[in-house]
């Protein structure tokens, strides 16, 4: 059978990995980090010429939709789904669900994160339409896996299980979250391993029974949020089914179905991929050069004696206050108008864990 492909553009996220240029405002999805546009922006920009505004969605908070709306000039206000508060992908994609299968009983969901960067918008297209004509032929829950060009550590990987009769789709044998370098590099070796881009196609309708079935928790959450939003529906700045979302169960996507479903599939992409989520990527979009001691600094920034610096303005002000360091190695310093964060360069990733104390202490206003 045909599908109708809607694409749902999550942009809801906080970004605090990227802190303290990152804010809650002003999440990584609305950064300019290239230098040109947002990745919120792209992502749009890849649906131009194939999938049409009316079936184009875009889910995110209610307090960011004043920021969202103008990085999206073609997703029309009615078509803003205002999430009450972040409970995570499972809860958001059922609100998405819910929402596209009552103007449309037989739409198909395109789930794209806004806040990744995929430089070959046509190579996109190609994977993405593979799996269309995967989806009309095997109704199935599609994921989009990339190949992992490194032993990567903070990205979520998929075995690839069977073949399946649509080339580059194969069963999923097991996802496995984050492993260690040991475990990447292994993987690395095997060739059977992709990295979980979080790229998403399925029936609207398969998605929320599917997830009954392997998360039965979900099923009143449902049917109270479904009856809500006939009963309810909701405005161009409200958010959707306030009460009845807040009954669903605070979990993944990943491991509320995905992991528990074996109607899980895996695209092979094959379009280059990051998903922006580290100060590492930053640096790596960003195109920076590294100098003889292996550092990548932003201008007015003065390394003496150092090795292994990044220095980022992320902000793109060369003409701030300038930066010196002298005796230091693997560190990273990112400063901002009103904050400074300095950690080793391999502990950037717990960032976030830093900004929940910042927050336990009171520090809201610069978050």
């Amino acid at each position: 059978m045909a599908v109708q492909v809607h694409a749902l553009i999550l942009a809801g996220g906080s970004g605090t990995r990227f802190w303290p240029w990152s804010r809650r405002m002003r999440p990584k999805q609305l950064l300019a980090i290239d230098g040109e546009a947002t990745p919120l922006a792209r992502t749009e920009a890849r649906l131009e010429g194939w999938i049409p505004p009316e079936r184009r969605w875009v889910l995110t908070r209610a307090e960011l939709a004043p920021r969202i709306s103008p990085e999206l000039p073609s997703v029309s206000q009615e078509r803003a789904i205002l999430e009450p508060e972040g409970r995570d992908t499972a809860p958001a994609l059922v609100l998405g669900a819910l929402r596209i299968l009552d103007e449309d009983p037989q739409a198909a969901l395109l789930v794209l994160p806004s806040d990744h960067h995929i430089p070959d918008s046509a190579a996109f297209r190609s994977a993405v339409d593979r799996g269309i004509a995967a989806l009309e032929a095997e109704d199935a829950l599609y994921t989009f896996g990339v190949t992992p060009s490194g032993p990567a550590t903070g990205y979520g990987y998929i075995e690839r299980g069977e073949s399946t009769a649509a080339e580059g789709i194969s069963t999923v044998a097991r996802f496995t979250e984050k492993p260690d370098l040991a475990t990447a590099e292994s993987y690395l070796r095997s060739g059977g391993h992709l990295w979980n881009s979080g790229i998403f196609l399925w029936r609207a309708s398969t998605f929320l029974e599917e997830l009954v079935r392997c998360s039965p928790e979900f099923e009143g959450g449902i049917e109270a949020l479904e009856a809500s939003l006939r009963s309810d529906p909701p405005g161009p700045s409200s958010p959707t089914g306030e009460e009845a979302f807040h009954a669903l169960p605070r979990r993944s996507v990943d491991r509320a179905l995905l992991e528990r479903s074996a109607r899980v599939r895996v695209v092979e992409a094959g379009f280059p991929w990051d998903d922006l989520g580290s100060w590492e990527a930053v640096a790596r979009l960003r195109g920076g050069e590294v100098d003889g001691d292996g550092s990548l600094l932003d201008p007015a920034v003065f390394a003496s004696d150092s090795r292994g610096l990044l220095v980022l303005r992320p902000d793109g002000d060369p003409g701030g206050r300038p930066i010196v360091l002298h005796g230091v190695e693997g560190l990273l310093v990112v400063e901002t108008a009103d904050a400074l964060l300095v950690c080793p360069r391999e502990r950037s990733e717990e960032v976030r864990e830093v900004v929940a104390r910042l927050r336990e202490a009171g520090l809201d206003p610069f978050l």
